[in-house]
């Protein structure tokens, strides 16, 4: 059995307010690819949740960063394409989409797996 694997961390950096953020995808994606996309802006805002990827944890701190975590399990035809996280006001912000390969599961649970860790982990 092949153990899932990081493989990249794709980066796209928005330096202007604005409500379009289309973050680039990895170069290569291949079908069945854990991608993990980590949003975070510079105020607080309501960021639409893209077509095909699934909310697994928002965070707001004050009214100073707006944050969340985003999963797709890949189809494969994702390389080097754009997904636009668009956000209710303009926002400065960043979005890191991290591709990890050889993932077996499905989101669901790696969405309980996210709240169960965050649930008993004490900080």
């Amino acid at each position: 059995m092949t153990t899932p694997t990081y493989d990249s961390t794709t980066v796209t950096d928005f330096g202007s307010d604005a409500t379009t953020h289309n973050a680039v995808m990895p170069a290569t994606v291949a079908a069945g690819d854990l991608l993990l996309a980590i949003a975070a802006f510079d105020a607080t805002c309501t960021i639409t949740t893209p077509t095909g990827w699934t909310l697994l944890v928002a965070s707001i701190a004050g009214t100073d960063c707006q944050t969340a975590v985003y999963g797709k399990v890949a189809i494969g035809d994702e390389d080097g394409t754009s997904v636009d996280f668009v956000t209710s006001t303009s926002q400065r912000g960043s979005v890191h989409v991290i591709r990890i390969t050889a993932w077996v599961g499905v989101l669901t649970n790696l969405t309980a797996q996210i709240h169960n860790v965050n649930a008993t982990t004490a900080w």
